[in-house]
């Protein structure tokens, strides 16, 4: 057996690609090099094994690793999947406490642990595990970790605060709520739990400053997020908490200068060399690849998955892609870009032809089923293709979570009365390592939340192969686009529900338009928006010409507005006609909730009316929300949440407004208009044409950046217009430009099944 280990190396992929592991096995075995040398060819060897399904031997090679001193948590949670299939759960469970202890399992951890338990001695393991938990610390750590590896968060939190309170010293319990919190878009209840671990001292102030710094910035706190980030700095943090915040924050400068004194180790901040791993880990998950190639030239122990993303770059980009001057040069190799001018999407399998409308399959992809206007779109847009005459077997439907906890699942039951074919993506074991070998390379090289969706879509995908593939919004068009173009889909389609992703989140740091037009450029994927302000929009982004990117209105069910009966909107209250305003919106920062309700204050002090204010709906500032409108004394104003049905939603209401900093189409401004409730709306997006214009009926746009006091006093001006214009002009607006059937003809024509020249 030659030793040389690039010949070695040679032989193993090549045995790998003939299926020959047992001759790639003995090859190892043979060879005269010791595992510690060779741990990347025994995982190599061991990730070809476990992708086709070679359970045993990829077991015996991970026994090799662990003798070396390389067993990962990756090896360890397949190792415990593997006894658990032969029903061994002790052998799982032991396996799985060796791994992680009672820390903050990871999810797969977590779930394989929960398994394990059930197991064991009979069904009501989890009970005994609860009863060790009110006696051992570790073990309420394993339980809450368990319910939020099961998506159990409500109750994971209610656990956080009960053994919080049962184990008063332990910081643990306050982190775990903290992130719970997070986790169920609690922002400002996380962002309590962190200020309270910061007051008790005994908890590293620079994690609890980190974190709060990025809380901040998720609720467009800027300026509290920059005073709380010179704290944080002060506090002296290390570089594995700097480094998420300065991404959060888009300070790239502050960053590099990090890295770069690490690497120098300066005594001052030394960065335990079991720290890079999980920083060149980090860097690869925001797709920072050539970072992580700067720290390995330099000598940095980067770890085997950072080196194993390395590996896969040198085979698809060549070794000179990855050869970094300098720490500024390194930006200039960052993915998903990296992967684009090397044509890799030039040789996407050639589409194939699609079938016959009654043959046709289709599949749709969107992230949840919230409760926001593009998921009900979402919705809408499989009832008007089964009004083109599509079967429910024909449509497939595939959600990346339906979490009910995470209020992922909101309209899943209208989902599910409408027949079609409905999967789970979060409960699909992950296919990762059983894609071809191109595509698991192309893969590893993503950052974390496009290769993790890929990684979940890719085995429906690859098994039910539907004729079209439609994305719904960035994030699914994103996963759909990536893979659709690489399994030979014949029609793709990806559908922008807003406006680009920097005017929604300004903290946005990955972007993504390299990605998206080289998408936009196959012939088989076209992208569309839901109104012609956000097709130019993206065209701007893109730099594509005008046309490139389509329109597909939204759409509403006619009928189900005009059957609600209307009450008669002439109240009198102490010699004042009162006058319902409704906000039907999520309680995010997009939506601008505290311009909404700062507005309706000043307007209740103005206004020759009794106005008394609604907000219908749910969201991370929903508590905000109540807590500024107390602030504001504002009378008669009332927060529901979990309402669906329009005729709940819309009750009453004389106007409705919204006031977002951003929106594509929005389906309030349609329904309400639907209903013949007159509607008021920032100019940004789509509003304005959503908006009924020159007539007495017509809708009132107010600027984008409009103050409390401006709006109030337009909306004053208005309101006697707005009361008394036609009912009836709103509906026919509405009824002749935004109905499900216009909305799925439209959708035929980009599926490539008009009779028509195609659309526009």
């Amino acid at each position: 057996m030659n030793s040389d280990f690039g010949t070695l190396r040679t032989r193993i992929v090549r045995l790998c690609a003939d299926g020959a592991f047992v001759e790639a096995f003995l090859a190892l075995e043979d060879a005269e090099i010791e595992s510690q040398t060779a741990v990347s060819l025994w995982e190599y060897l061991e990730r070809q094994m476990s992708r086709v399904g070679e359970t045993k031997l990829a077991s015996t090679v991970r026994a090799r690793l662990a003798t070396a001193g390389v067993y990962t948590e990756k090896m360890a949670i397949a190792d415990a999947e593997a006894a658990l299939e032969h029903e061994d759960f002790h052998r799982a469970s032991l396996i799985l406490r060796s791994a992680f202890g009672a820390l903050d399992l990871p999810k797969d951890a977590a779930r394989a642990m929960a398994r394990a338990l059930n197991g064991l001695a009979n069904p009501d393991a989890l009970f005994h595990l609860t009863e060790l938990a009110h006696a051992e610390p570790d073990m309420a750590i394993m339980e809450i970790d368990l319910l939020r590896a099961e998506d159990a968060l409500i109750s994971a939190q209610d656990k956080s605060a009960e053994y919080a309170a049962l184990f008063p010293t332990d910081d643990r319990f306050l982190v775990r709520g903290a992130r719970i919190a997070a986790s169920l878009n609690q922002w400002d209840v996380a962002l309590d739990q962190w200020k309270k671990l910061q007051e008790r001292g005994s908890f590293p102030r620079s994690t609890t400053l980190g974190n709060q710094v990025r809380l901040l910035w998720r609720l467009e706190r800027k300026d509290a997020a920059m005073e709380t980030l010179s704290e944080f700095l002060l506090a002296g943090p290390a570089l594995t908490e700097l480094i998420p915040v300065t991404y959060t924050l888009g300070l790239g400068d502050l960053l590099d200068e990090a890295l770069a004194k690490a690497v120098q180790r300066n005594p001052v901040t030394p960065v335990p060399d079991q720290d890079w791993d999980a920083i060149a880990q980090y860097l690869l998950d925001i797709g920072r690849l050539g970072h992580v190639a700067w720290l390995s030239q330099a000598g940095i122990p980067i770890g085997s998955t950072a080196q194993l993303a390395l590996q896969a770059a040198s085979r698809l980009l060549g070794n000179r892609a990855l050869e970094i001057g300098s720490l500024p040069s390194a930006a200039r190799l960052s993915s998903p870009d990296c992967l684009l001018p090397f044509a890799l999407f030039q040789r996407h399998a050639r589409p194939a032809p699609l079938p016959p409308k009654s043959q046709m399959s289709v599949m749709l992809v969107n992230a949840s089923l919230v409760s926001g206007g593009a998921e009900r779109q979402f919705v809408m847009m499989v009832k008007a293709l089964l009004l083109q005459g599509l079967r429910p077997d024909q449509i497939d439907v595939a959600l990346f979570s339906l979490s009910e906890d995470r209020g992922r699942s909101h309209f899943l039951r209208d989902l599910e009365e409408l027949g079609v074919q409905i999967h789970d993506l979060e409960n699909v074991p992950n296919s990762f390592l059983r894609m071809p070998s191109e595509l698991e390379d192309r893969c590893a090289l993503l950052p974390k939340p496009l290769r993790a969706d890929v990684a979940a879509l890719y085995k429906l995908l690859e098994h039910k192969r539907p004729d079209v593939l439609h994305g719904w919004q960035d994030r699914a068009s994103l996963a759909c686009g990536f893979l659709g173009t690489h399994l030979g889909i014949g029609q793709i389609v990806l559908s922008a529900r807003n406006m680009q992703p920097s005017r929604r989140d300004r903290g946005l740091q990955q972007d993504d338009r390299a990605l998206f037009s080289a998408l936009c450029g196959l012939p088989n994927v076209k992208l569309v928006a839901n109104s012609r302000a956000g097709a130019r929009d993206y065209e701007d982004w893109l730099d594509r010409p005008v046309g490139d990117v389509g329109v597909m209105n939204n759409g509403l069910e006619i009928d189900r507005f005009t059957k609600i009966a209307q009450p008669a909107h002439n109240q009198v209250a102490k010699g004042r006609r009162v006058v319902n305003i409704v906000g039907v919106f999520r309680l995010a920062p997009n939506k601008r909730p505290e311009l909404w309700l700062e507005t309706v204050a000043k307007l209740q002090g103005r206004s020759q009316y009794d106005i008394r204010p609604r907000i219908a709906g749910v969201g991370p500032l929903s508590d905000i929300a109540q807590e500024r409108a107390a602030a504001l004394r504002l009378r008669d104003f009332h927060l529901e949440g979990g309402l669906v049905d329009p005729a709940d939603i819309y009750r009453d209401a004389d106007v409705v407004l919204l006031m977002s900093r951003v929106e594509g189409t929005p389906n309030v401004l349609l329904e309400a208009q639907a209903l013949g409730i007159a509607v008021a709306g920032c100019d940004v997006g789509g509003v304005k044409e959503a908006m009924l214009d020159d007539t007495e009926a017509a809708g009132l746009l107010l600027s984008e950046d409009i103050t409390p006091e401006d709006a109030a006093a337009a909306i004053e001006d208005w309101l006697p217009q707005a009361l008394n214009g036609s009912r009836a002009e709103r509906m026919s607006f509405i009824a002749n430009r935004f109905s499900v059937e216009a909305l799925g003809a439209l959708a035929m024509e980009y599926y490539g099944q008009s009779d028509g020249e195609g659309a526009q």
